[in-house]
């Protein structure tokens, strides 16, 4: 980051060029846009109107972008709660048990990172969508077992599904896929924040998505006033979207591209 902090609400006339990882370059040029350094990467949604939610919803999957984009994952992962073996209509009973469960695996050696997002089914439980990387007790099903409808179109397709095995003896049932396009998965799971789950956790006071700790971040590279925006609009971005009052471009991370972009801000 060039300069000291920015202690100001809000920055004026800005270009920011953030990298996640060795995966994506991101450069958003901004005309008026709150200071990053007064986000919080948890959003508690408690008492909040519309347009309140409307903003912590955004800032919940920037998020959830940075940290799915950021870290190496795995598997892409669904949980869901056994009513047998734990309250699933209660989300801090659900979260607590898969802590625990984190917590007894790493006791015995497994690195277990994990980003998952709550979502209600129509009954009103919660299961669980996000990312798990470093857990060993891996089972692949099987054509001849008796599979859910979605498990079996993907081994019909050829690609490999998992189960969970410590979690399904104990908490649930589990669908584990390895993670082919990790940009792809992490824009996907971020359609899992909506209005409706952010009321919901609202009641709750809740988050609406869970992380484990020392997990990586993006880090900004440069920030300052960009030098022509024509030359940055022709530079082979895989992503664009511009808003009322900031346009963002993504790039694939390349060194030599991470450079020429950085010489575009003063």
């Amino acid at each position: 980051m060039n300069g000291t902090q920015n202690t100001a609400k809000y920055l004026h006339d800005l270009t920011f060029v953030t990298t996640y990882g060795n995966l994506k370059i991101r450069v958003t040029t901004c005309s008026t846009v709150r200071n990053p350094d007064f986000e919080d990467a948890f959003v508690s949604l408690r008492g909040v109107n519309d347009a309140k939610l409307d903003n912590n919803i955004a800032r919940a999957r920037a998020a959830l972008l940075e940290l799915a984009l950021c870290n190496h994952w795995d598997y892409f992962v669904t949980l869901t709660f056994d009513r047998a073996k734990i309250d699933r209509y209660s989300l801090s009973a659900c979260y607590a048990a898969l802590q625990q469960l984190v917590r007894s695996l790493r006791k015995r050696g497994q690195h277990i990172a994990y980003l998952f997002v709550p979502e209600k089914h129509k009954d009103g439980a919660w299961h669980f969508h996000g990312f798990l990387t470093g857990a060993t007790d891996m089972r692949p099903f099987q054509p001849t077992e008796r599979l859910p409808k979605y498990i079996r179109s993907q081994l019909e397709a050829g690609n490999r599904v998992f189960d969970w095995t410590p979690y399904s003896a104990s908490l649930g049932w589990t669908v584990c896929e390895p993670v082919r396009n990790q940009e792809a998965a992490a824009r996907y799971v971020t359609k899992y924040i909506v209005k409706d789950l952010a009321r919901s956790v609202d009641e709750l006071g809740a988050h609406l998505y869970y992380c484990s700790h020392g997990l990586q971040r993006s880090s900004r590279v440069k920030k300052g006033r960009l030098v022509d925006a024509a030359l940055l609009a022709v530079m082979g971005s895989t992503g664009y979207y511009a808003g009322e009052h900031c346009t963002t471009y993504w790039f694939d991370y390349n060194p030599v591209t991470l450079q020429q972009l950085a010489a575009l801000i003063l």
